[in-house]
């Protein structure tokens, strides 16, 4: 499966929650998140199409998952869209307008002119190009370009509660999952999804521990691994 590694590292220290059960020493813990691009669909359809079983109920009947995909996508623009079309969205929409699928930096700087309340940095999962890197990858450079003129949100990826602390260092103001709370509902309804969030919330208590930091305003690039950084021969 293709993938895109993000590695970070943070230093061992217990928070003021509470302290780690092992006994911490001088030694920095390292821990390594990866974030994968893309992922397989769980159902597929003949040819290796999914199936979009959430549009076949409005797919002309008998329809198979080619003609629900084809039928689908005459509904949604996709790539038909341009910042024309967002630029009256902007001038008609007069509440917050974030736009999610930021993946350039120039992009994230066209959004803030137009006058876009956030942006959202996301590959869609990877499920709309295969060849898309990773989200948490281009997330620096998006944050570097903006700063704070607009909020810089982070989508794609996030499995773990350290993968959440990484994009938060790096300088996402927010963190989206998704996959996550669907495996848990597969497997357990609405309990199973209320665990997958107690999952991910432990794991960050658990991380913001290991690393010494007590709250998440004062999570920043200095918890990331650098190259710079003196390594034991």
């Amino acid at each position: 499966m293709p993938g895109s590694a993000s590695n970070a590292a943070w230093r061992s220290a217990p928070n003021e929650r509470g302290v780690i059960n092992e006994p911490c020493s001088c030694r920095r813990l390292r821990l390594v998140a990866k974030q994968r691009r893309a992922f397989p669909n769980e159902k597929q359809g003949p040819g290796n199409r999914p199936a979009g079983q959430n549009w076949q109920p409005y797919a002309p009947a008998g329809s198979d998952a080619e003609a629900v995909y084809k039928y689908s996508s005459s509904l949604r623009p996709f790539n038909a869209q341009t910042w024309r079309d967002l630029e009256n969205y902007r001038r008609t929409f007069p509440r917050a307008l974030v736009v999610k699928g930021i993946m350039d930096p120039a992009d994230a700087l066209r959004a803030a002119e137009i006058g876009c309340d956030g942006i959202i940095v996301s590959n869609h999962g990877g499920r709309q190009l295969d060849q898309a890197p990773a989200s948490l990858d281009v997330l620096p450079a998006i944050k570097a370009a903006v700063g704070e003129r607009m909020t810089v949100m982070l989508d794609s990826g996030v499995r773990r509660g350290g993968d959440i602390l990484i994009a938060l260092c790096l300088g996402a103001q927010f963190v989206f999952f998704g996959r996550p709370t669907l495996y848990g509902a597969a497997a357990g309804g609405l309990p199973g999804v209320k665990k997958a969030v107690d999952i991910l919330r432990g794991e960050i208590d658990l991380v913001m521990g290991q690393i010494g930091c007590p709250r998440l305003d004062q999570l920043g690039p200095d918890f990331l691994w650098r190259d710079d950084w003196p390594r034991n021969i």
